[in-house]
């Protein structure tokens, strides 16, 4: 790649993700970039693009602890951002907090970010998963959160357990990096207001899945391209 063209692709990623950072905002374009600064770049935007491959809203809490939680909560890596890219396929979704949970709130459909101790998931799990079900009594459906995804399209009350304790005795070794205390955070429980809407937040979630699909397997080919197939 050309010099020039080099510095200009730096640019136009800095351009697209300055208004989400202060720290980027520190950047100067007049400027010669140095390698650490081409670094940041290189790395915020390949978190940029894997935080916004699916919808998204920005979230400016003014609060930093908040901020804090709604990054975690969206599979943020790093505190680059001055936001939050909340997941969501409804832009004019309502975001808040309330007992450090993140609620979700839209016309007809309400999520609601409930988290394992993880410790007690470990030790008890069958009475972990059901003191987190306990807490939305009204949900009529979960998803678990799996790392910065969302691992269904949608479970009953009576199913999460069955879900929950099956991903656990699959990846129950604590010696390997999958080891399900490294990213089985939780559940998103979802109240609907009328069945339409609960119909399509199954499609929603379905799609969901095959876009998380998708993301990984070209994750998987760009790491062979780059390092082999071994």
């Amino acid at each position: 790649m050309a010099k020039g063209k080099a510095e200009r692709l730096y640019a136009e990623k800095l351009k697209a993700i300055r208004p989400f950072s202060s720290k980027l905002k520190q950047i100067d374009l007049r400027k010669k970039l140095s390698p650490a600064e081409k670094g940041k770049i290189t790395k915020a935007f390949a978190e940029f693009e894997a935080l916004t491959v699916r919808p998204t809203k920005v979230y400016r809490p003014r609060k930093k602890s908040r901020l804090k939680l709604a990054q975690k909560f969206s599979g943020h890596e790093s505190s680059i951002f001055d936001v939050a890219f909340i997941h969501t396929p409804d832009p004019s979704v309502k975001v808040d907090i309330k007992d450090d949970r993140i609620i979700l709130r839209s016309k007809h459909v309400t999520e609601i970010d409930l988290s394992f101790n993880m410790k007690n998931l470990v030790n008890n799990p069958e009475k972990e998963i059901a003191r987190v079900l306990a807490l939305e009594p009204n949900a009529k459906q979960f998803v678990l959160r799996t790392g910065q995804y969302l691992y269904n399209g949608g479970l009953s009350r009576k199913s999460v357990p069955r879900e929950a304790e099956f991903l656990m005795l699959k990846y129950g070794d604590k010696e390997t990096n999958n080891f399900f205390g490294n990213w089985l955070f939780g559940v998103r429980a979802v109240k609907f207001t009328e069945k339409t809407e609960a119909d399509k937040f199954r499609k929603e979630f379905i799609e969901k899945r095959k876009i998380n699909k998708l993301i990984k397997q070209n994750q998987r080919r760009q790491r062979v391209r780059k390092y082999g197939s071994k």
